[in-house]
């Protein structure tokens, strides 16, 4: 407590210097020094950065940038990111100070570095909420800073895309305005830099925007961004690789157009490598763009993805990942690739995903959205198999009731045309097993089975009836006992 009370002394006496070093000195030199120290200690907590915050600093900072040397105006432009950096109610108080004008000044400056500072600041202003980011943007904030994207910095590219990003990520009215001042054709320019932190931001910028709708999906799309989209996705840097992912995503959960787009410029086996190859939350958006394709009325997409063997990645993904979203989210894909046909359910059945399916929704630590999910995947894939081979191993008495009645009525459909169908049935044991599960009467599951029974005569479903062998042993004693009766003897005698 000793300690921690004397670093909060000492911290609240270097605020109180650094506040009249810039306030009362004429000195240039001073004045950026203690901008400088006060930028630290504002980086540091919360706690500092609100006391620098209420202490007045900032109405003399601003003051002082508009006639500051342009060493001064960095660091300056420094301590204001710093402040607003950590919670909106900050960035808030810079803008009430006039703070907002001066950033975007910083912009326009001749110097790199105040421009850099001036970008980086405004992105820690917008990310906070909508009406910050409207703020920066009824500033004038926009078009400059696509204009930092054609300098040669490649750091004040990365602060200048990463704002836009900031800025567009929050709805369709930031993103359209991003857009219409030229932000796409900018980005997709700087995808020639070969930066992975600039291409990191160049993604998650395109990615937002076309995540706002069909219209400034067709910008994304139509910009080329799809061509960059490949060499992305197999680049060192994970984040480059989720980024890109993010922006396929988007743009295939638009329109079946846009899914189709995808499939024919980017293919779907580098979309099925990126998820062998990455783990975890990385994983995520290469899995939602397999189930946005696949959700696509045009069984053609789906098809393709299960030619590069998306459905194995999806299955590794849901068996041995820890994440539930990502398990559901690996579970709805395959239920998408699997509703469209028999060929499509065919496919999952073979590469057993619907035992995998009936044991995630069954085990006990996967919660309830994940339980819905597999359930949901399973009925729509079931209901496309016709092969009953795929079909019996999956009758258990332990399942979900409604599964297994969905898994009786495709029996059932499957056994009525067909003898041959009728005699596999009763060779593989699915007859026998059915006859095994305990049920109330009245249940749909009953009724289904009652008619799976009537294709077959009454003494094979007698035979096969839980209490088949009890009435065997019991006839076998009875004619035991008629045997050694003395009745049973006079008749032989006679």
């Amino acid at each position: 407590f000793f300690f921690s009370s004397r670093r909060r002394h000492t911290r609240q006496r270097s605020v109180s210097w650094a506040r009249r070093c810039v306030q009362e000195t004429g000195v240039e030199s001073i004045r950026q020094s203690a901008a400088i120290t006060l930028g630290k200690l504002a980086s540091k907590k919360e706690e500092i950065a609100e006391n620098i915050a209420n202490s007045g600093i900032i109405k003399t900072i601003v003051q002082y940038m508009g006639t500051a040397n342009k060493h001064f105006k960095k660091e300056a432009a420094t301590l204001l990111r710093c402040i607003a950096k950590h919670k909106a109610e900050l960035a808030e108080t810079v803008i009430k100070e006039e703070g907002l004008k001066v950033l975007v000044d910083c912009l326009n400056e001749f110097d790199p570095a105040v421009k850099h500072a001036g970008a980086w600041a405004i992105s820690c202003i917008a990310r906070h909420n909508v009406s910050l980011a409207e703020l920066v943007v009824a500033a004038g904030a926009v078009k400059p800073l696509i204009d930092c994207l054609k300098e040669k910095d490649i750091g004040l590219k990365r602060v200048a895309s990463s704002a836009l990003t900031e800025i567009a990520k929050h709805k369709i009215d930031l993103a359209r305005k991003v857009t219409d001042e030229g932000a796409i054709a900018g980005l997709i320019n700087l995808f020639a830099d070969k930066d992975a932190q600039l291409t990191r931001q160049i993604c998650a910028c395109l990615a937002f925007i076309a995540g706002h709708g069909i219209e400034l999906a067709d910008a994304v799309d139509y910009s080329g961004v799809l061509d960059k989209i490949p060499e992305c996705l197999i680049d060192p840097d994970i984040k480059v690789r989720t980024n890109a992912a993010c922006v396929l995503k988007e743009l295939a959960k638009q329109s079946e157009r846009h899914a189709a787009r995808v499939m024919s410029i980017v293919h779907p086996l580098p979309i099925v490598e990126f998820i062998r190859y990455s783990s975890g939350d990385a994983r995520l958006p290469g899995i939602e763009t397999l189930g946005h394709i696949a959700k696509q009325k045009d069984e053609g997409l789906a098809k393709e993805c299960l030619k590069d063997f998306a459905h194995i990645e999806l299955k590794n993904a849901l068996m041995n990942e820890t994440s539930p979203l990502i398990k559901e989210k690996a579970a709805w894909a395959l239920g998408k690739l699997g509703q469209h046909s028999q060929d499509h359910a065919s496919s999952l059945a073979e590469a057993g995903i619907l035992q995998q399916l009936l044991i995630t929704h069954a085990q006990s630590g996967s919660n309830e959205d994940l339980k819905k999910r597999s359930k949901k995947a399973l009925l729509k894939i079931i209901r496309k198999c016709k092969n009953l081979q795929q079909i019996e191993p999956l009758i258990d008495n332990n399942i979900d009731q409604e599964i297994l009645t969905c898994l009786v009525e495709v029996c059932l459909d499957l056994l009525q045309p067909s003898l041959e169908t009728k005699k596999t049935f009763l060779e593989c044991g699915g007859f026998k097993k059915l006859q095994q599960i305990k049920t109330e009467g009245g249940t749909k599951f009953k009724d289904v089975r009652d008619k799976i029974n009537a294709l077959y005569p009454r003494d094979v479903v007698d035979y096969f009836a839980p209490d088949a062998e009890e009435k065997i042993i019991k006839r076998v004693e009875e004619a035991q006992e008629q045997t050694n009766s003395p009745n049973a003897n006079l008749k032989y005698k006679t």
